[in-house]
């Protein structure tokens, strides 16, 4: 990332050997949306985990924009952290945000005409599961694709 920084590795929680980023935007920056999804999509061509490529870069994209839109992770010098679990089925991807946020992930119902409030629901058809969780004042927002034979 030209701005920012990935940092490989594990971010904590139990499952300490799955490949996790933790992304930020460089000094004075914030997060590039673009620049995480294209390293995100990155880590998984080079393990070929067998998703969809595109509906993963997709999904992950939506995820990110919503915590940089709605949390301390839009800060200048914030980030997210981003855990990969791959299953026998299904990839797992947990998108952690730096807190602060002001409500919980929901779906909207959305006209015609809207210009957002799409995301989650793109989520939610795209994605064999997804959900969310709060611990402290961070939240992760997850979402599941199944493995190709």
């Amino acid at each position: 990332m030209t701005g920012g920084h990935l940092a490989p590795g594990p971010v904590g929680g139990p499952d300490g050997g799955c490949p996790a980023l933790r992304l930020v935007g460089g000094t004075g920056r914030r997060l590039d949306i673009g620049e995480a999804r294209r390293a995100l999509r990155g880590v998984a061509e080079s393990h070929d985990w067998g998703v969809d490529l595109d509906d993963l870069e997709l999904l992950a994209s939506e995820v990110l924009t919503n915590a940089v839109r709605y949390t301390a992770s839009g800060r200048r010098g914030g980030g997210v952290d981003v855990r990969l679990l791959v299953r026998d089925d299904c990839l797992r991807v947990e998108v952690t945000d730096d807190g602060g946020a002001r409500t919980v992930p929901h779906l909207v119902e959305s006209s015609d005409w809207q210009e957002s409030g799409r995301g989650l629901l793109m989520v939610a058809v795209l994605a064999a599961d997804w959900g969310w969780s709060a611990e402290r004042s961070r939240t992760t927002v997850w979402f599941e694709l199944l493995r190709k034979e």
